[in-house]
């Protein structure tokens, strides 16, 4: 079919839709479009899954329940693949070096003989690839056609279960997509890395305990549109960030507030402002004559 057109009736048995043409018209609803690759998405896990999702043992990792969307094939045409794990995956951790420690990966592969990849049954399968043992390891290459969702970082034997480090991607939005756009388009120096979505693993915790973190800024010597970004970071993670333009051409212009719930006050939270675009003179940071506040309030 040239054109595919989806969900419709069909009528004397057209139209017929392939697993293929049916993940093409998926694309639709998800980010990532290329001049390249016009179906291209980004593989990742649902926004707000749960870091803790895989966990391990000294013996056992487990992958949970989650759902997401896997674009590893190398056909441009094969299109976005969506999964969902509704029954906890298991596998044999490898036993720890004697004397050194190791990272190693778990991981979602999609499988579909019909893109001739060499497998021979379609699914998508949860596994585990262990590293090598070295004083100071690195993380396994990432098997063909797989995410990773978790490291391990093991220990050497007798140290204990691994520590687990989630990897895994989320879904951006439409919105966060619209928004990056519109950032790295517009305003001088930024690229995609520059904007950072928050996500769900940003405010781990807020059923506990809720803080509210805003801050603001004045630069001196600050024209009428000037372009700054502000970032908010906790325990040097970026939490938030914000666009501002300067208002007025004054000696001293106010930026806007951004507001962000962040898990607990324990947390060192900085803020930078740095100017991106316009014709103002001398650099943006904190100092006596150009402040960045910040103010943190509980609020449940």
């Amino acid at each position: 079919m040239a054109i595919v057109v989806y969900p419709v009736d069909a009528v004397t048995g057209a139209p017929s839709y392939t697993g293929r043409s049916l993940r093409q018209t998926m694309s639709v609803f998800l980010p990532g479009a290329t001049t390249a690759n016009p179906f291209a998405v980004t593989s990742a896990v649902r926004r707000g899954t749960s870091p803790t999702t895989v966990t391990a043992t000294s013996t056992t990792w487990t992958v949970g329940l989650h759902a997401g969307v896997l674009n590893l094939e190398s056909a441009i045409e094969s299109g976005p693949y969506a999964y969902s794990v509704n029954t906890a995956q298991t596998g044999a951790v490898t036993a720890a070096h004697a004397t050194l420690p190791r990272v190693d990966i778990v991981w979602v592969r999609i499988d579909d003989p019909a893109e001739s990849d060499g497998s021979s049954v379609p699914a998508v399968v949860a596994g585990y690839t262990a590293g090598t043992a070295n004083a100071s390891p690195v993380a396994p290459a990432t098997p063909a056609r797989c995410m990773v969702l978790a490291q391990l970082n093991v220990p050497a034997s007798g140290g204990g279960a691994p520590t687990v480090v989630w990897k895994a991607p989320q879904l951006a939005t439409p919105l966060d997509a619209a928004v990056t756009a519109q950032v790295t388009a517009n305003v001088t120096g930024i690229t995609t890395s520059d904007v950072v979505i928050a996500t769900a693993a940003s405010v781990a915790g807020d059923g506990v305990k809720k803080f509210r973190i805003t801050t603001s800024f004045e630069q001196i010597v600050s024209v009428s549109g000037d372009i700054y970004i502000v970032k908010i970071k906790a325990n040097g993670t970026q939490i938030k960030q914000g666009l501002f333009t300067c208002k007025a051409s004054t000696a001293t212009d106010s930026g806007a507030v951004i507001t962000s719930h962040v898990p607990a006050a324990a947390c060192v939270y900085t803020a930078t402002a740095t100017r991106f675009s316009g014709t103002g003179t001398g650099a943006v940071y904190a100092s006596a004559t150009s402040p960045i506040d910040l103010i943190v309030e509980q609020i449940a």
